[in-house]
């Protein structure tokens, strides 16, 4: 029987992995959440839904009958099947209407104050008052809040996303250097992502980036989580972090004896494959 050349088996075997990777990010990425689902994706899914005014409830994370009407009644609006499920169309249509709201207006809920509204959309208080004009900061439900353009919000004009970390494994690659900016402190560190799985694992590039990264920390290495802003290619993604080195490392001369985790919504650990409430809950605190 006649055998191929080597240099095209390769070939071949090189275009079926390529297309395995891609199908994998494809397949991972995919989003279903239905009754009963709970979880931060059902917490940003819920998110979108009110500030877009189908849910009136405060969101919690959990999919009840409530969540499923709000979501049947938007796939009503915009043409989908109402089935009350949150699959890839809808989560898509949310996301887009939700963003389009949020870069023009927020209309007062039962239960707002000034400074929730404000946090929500990563503002000052005062700076969402005055760009409204506000002498009397009470608010009334049903008022309707203009909100600045992107490149006026306090943080740069850089939105701050919620991405699920099968987003982020997928183009956030090995090898690949981001900043880390611990919202508490406003310092930043540049880091290396050395591989992970389930999360990232990263190491500080230089001696300064770990000098930075411990001060963050109080001058002690800690498993304490923190909510951080994670930048990576012109994105600021939510995210959390501990500051403790632990197992392998790739850089040698950065003072850093190990690496450190990084954890993204919906992210796991290592060890037990599981959520770890504390890092999911700095990561919406983020």
């Amino acid at each position: 029987m006649r055998r191929e050349p080597l240099g095209r088996r390769l070939i071949t075997c090189l275009i079926v992995a390529l297309t395995i990777m891609g199908l994998s990010c494809i397949h991972v990425s995919a989003v279903l959440l239905k009754l009963g689902a709970k979880g931060p994706l059902v917490y940003q899914a819920q998110d979108w839904l009110y500030i877009l005014d189908y849910l009136k409830v405060v969101p919690d994370g959990n999919f009840g009958p409530v969540t499923e009407g709000a979501v049947k009644s938007f796939q009503e609006d915009t043409g989908l099947d109402q089935d009350g499920i949150v699959g890839n169309d809808t989560w898509v249509k949310l996301e887009q209407a939700a963003q389009k709201q949020i870069n023009s207006s927020y209309t007062v809920k039962e239960g707002d104050s000034l400074e929730a509204i404000a946090k929500r959309f990563s503002l000052a208080p005062e700076e969402l008052a005055e760009y409204n004009q506000l002498i009397d900061l009470t608010l009334v439900p049903g008022q309707t809040l203009a909100l600045p353009p992107r490149s006026d919000i306090s943080r740069g004009g850089n939105y701050l996303e919620l991405a699920p970390w099968e987003e982020v494994h997928c183009f956030y690659k090995d090898y690949g250097v981001a900043r880390i900016i611990d919202v508490q402190t406003g310092l930043s560190f540049l880091v290396q992502r050395r591989g992970g799985t389930k999360h990232a694992d990263a190491e500080p590039l230089t001696k300064q980036d770990t000098a930075a990264m411990k001060q963050i920390y109080g001058g002690k290495w800690k498993w304490d989580r923190r909510p951080v802003i994670f930048e990576y290619q012109g994105r600021w993604i939510a995210a959390s972090i501990n500051g403790m080195p632990h197992g392998g490392e790739r850089i040698n001369d950065n003072n850093f004896a190990g690496h450190f985790c990084i954890h993204f919504l919906g992210s796991k650990l290592h060890s037990s494959g599981k959520q770890d409430p504390v890092h999911q809950a700095t990561v919406l605190k983020a």
